[in-house]
């Protein structure tokens, strides 16, 4: 029996080092990726959907830089608080990703510009559902 528990403590102690180690870069699925990487593949998927022309990928690159430069200021403010006023950085995340899609369909024409909407509300429908799933897992208290 004691062994047993030590082999236990032993295989949790391994596991809990390696998920300490990861340093919160799973990405999706579980990947390891950076969020570099993560965009270079938002954008890949997006030059796929929409055939870019080499401009409009500089472009979407520029504004998804300066989106995460500013989403990561947001982090780093909710960091440096106290108190977070949860609404206050759902309505400042909301706004920055509603900033990023308007600077992204000013650079696309107007066929590039529906299939990117059709993408938004397929992508906002999944978002909805993992939501909804999340908070029946809590019993819906949000």
């Amino acid at each position: 029996m004691k062994k047993g528990l030590i082999i236990f403590a032993m295989i949790s102690l391994v596991t809990m080092q390696g998920m300490a180690q990861d340093g919160g870069r799973r990405g999706h699925r579980g990947k390891d990726i950076s969020p570099e990487e993560r965009m270079e593949k938002h954008i890949a998927r997006l030059d796929e959907k929409l055939e870019l022309t080499d401009q409009q990928e500089q472009e979407i690159r520029s504004i998804l830089e300066d989106s995460h430069e500013e989403m990561k200021g947001i982090r780093e403010n909710i960091k440096e608080s106290d108190e977070v006023d949860r609404t206050a950085v759902k309505e400042q995340m909301k706004a920055l990703k509603e900033k990023t899609d308007s600077d992204i369909l000013a650079v696309l024409d107007d066929e590039q510009d529906a299939k990117y909407t059709q993408m938004a509300e397929k992508r906002n429908q999944r978002m909805k559902k993992r939501m909804e799933k999340r908070r029946g897992h809590r019993g819906g208290n949000g």
